[in-house]
């Protein structure tokens, strides 16, 4: 079997049918309406890794060589002009002594400077920004594109990279979108997609890095369309969480890469490095209103959302904690529930700010900072500040939102885990929701925290 290598997005090989079986797939659903009785009815295919013409994602040429190697399929690679990086990387022992890494941090540079390409998972605030800023040190004449999804990680990235003395950067953003020949490059995914800057840009670069590259979960999307037209031979994925479902981590593997290094969440905690978290779970009454209902959207807007006494709860527990000078971030998914806990909040006179996409970015800033400086003790905040802020102070996270996301829970959690001189423990409150699929999120989110030893 010959497999070519033509460039950092696709491989292909001569023999695809021998490629294109279950070991090397993914399931995916559909829904068809039936001819006879009009109902939707939901079908199961199978997505191969290999197309038909035997075209397949750079980032699974290890796992398609492992599955040729375990069956006994002989290969030879033939490799295209332009595929690996022409800049040899400076030695980590002189990039960790600059930057003055922990023993961690330099394990994750060094299996970074090692290979090409891959995705390295390190818990929020456990310095991510000063591994990218080493590794981007060890290439003194690369040309590097840092990516990310929100506006708030945006300004934070250059703001550090400034901090490590790597001051020549620009920001692509919106309606600013001069580049300035700069070496670094930092942009929103939203923004670098359109094809004016995409078109103009797609081989100016030696690196890429995509921040909470979790959100690469699919092969369509904006990710997608700008990771598969770039020519950076180079590209690093970093993120807390690796996506469970099977398409996203191969979507993930693909346009990016394998996993390369981890530091975990409890490897981190047991270093003294992030702060421990204290599991506090908080009894929920059953909901009457619940009892006769069916579908999903409905428990939940009933049995959550609107359900005074569950909120009231959420509130008085707030108000508990600040008697002892903590703050907290209470997190939903809903505007409409923030806006009930507010109601309450108003009525019991405790201060409380709601955060939601709909405020601008500079002043989701100040709220941050009011937080962190314990201006502020309580905020209600939607999905808008589950990654990307940074909370040193925070003393609480409270899910008031529900949902049985492995992923999204610790995303959320990471908030609080930052330790600080005044702050080694972290209150994680966890309402204990019952009912008809209410209960059934609370189980998942409470086998995570039995899984990672939490209680």
């Amino acid at each position: 079997m010959k497999i070519t290598i033509h460039d950092p997005t696709f491989c292909q090989t001569d023999q695809p049918k021998s490629l294109r079986i279950n070991e090397l797939s993914f399931k995916k659903e559909f829904y068809k309406k039936e001819a006879h009785y009009g109902k939707m009815k939901r079908h199961e295919y199978h997505e191969f890794l290999i197309n038909s013409k035997g075209f397949f994602l750079t980032g699974l040429l290890p796992r398609i060589l492992q599955y040729c190697k375990d069956n006994k399929i002989d290969f030879e690679i033939i490799s295209g002009p332009g595929n690996l990086s022409s800049e040899v990387p400076l030695e980590p022992d002189e990039i960790s002594s600059l930057f003055k890494l922990r023993d961690d941090q330099k394990i994750l540079v060094t299996s970074t400077l090692n290979t090409n390409r891959g995705v390295i998972t390190a818990p929020t605030g456990t310095g991510k920004t000063v591994l990218i800023a080493a590794i981007i040190s060890a290439f003194p004449r690369a040309k590097v594109l840092f990516l990310c999804h929100t506006l708030t990680l945006l300004k934070q990235t250059q703001k550090e990279f400034d901090n490590y003395n790597l001051k020549d950067s620009s920001i692509i953003s919106g309606a600013n979108k001069n580049t300035n020949n700069s070496k670094i490059i930092v942009s929103t995914v939203q923004s670098f997609s359109k094809p004016e800057l995409l078109n103009n840009l797609y081989n100016k670069f030696d690196i890429v890095f995509i921040d909470e590259c979790h959100h690469v979960s699919t092969t369509h999307g904006l990710y997608a369309q700008t990771l598969t037209r770039l020519t950076a031979p180079r590209r690093y994925g970093f993120t807390a969480t690796i996506p469970t479902r099977t398409e996203a981590k191969f979507s993930l593997e693909g346009l990016i890469g394998p996993i390369i290094g981890n530091f975990s969440i409890n490897e981190a905690i047991d270093q003294e490095i992030l702060a421990i978290p204290k599991i506090e779970l908080l009894p929920i009454p059953t909901c009457p209103g619940i009892k006769d209902l069916y579908r999903y959207n409905d428990i939940y807007t009933i049995g959550v959302v609107e359900y005074r006494r569950r909120n009231r709860i959420i509130i008085e527990k707030a108000i508990e904690l600040n008697k002892l000078g903590k703050s907290i971030l209470v997190y939903i998914t809903k505007i409409e529930h923030g806006e009930r806990l507010m109601e309450i909040a108003d009525l019991l006179k405790i201060p409380f700010v709601f955060v939601r996409g709909e405020l601008d970015s500079e002043t989701r800033e100040k709220i941050r900072l009011a937080l962190d400086d314990k201006k502020i003790l309580n905020a209600v905040a939607t999905t808008v500040w589950s990654e990307g802020v940074n909370i040193p102070s925070l003393d609480c996270i409270l899910f008031a939102g529900g949902g049985k996301s492995e992923l999204a829970l610790l995303q959320k959690l990471g908030r609080a885990l930052r330790k600080t001189k005044q702050k080694t423990e972290a209150t994680i409150i966890f309402p204990l929701d019952s009912g008809k699929y209410l209960s059934e999120h609370c189980i998942s989110g409470l086998k995570t925290f039995i899984e990672k030893g939490w209680i």
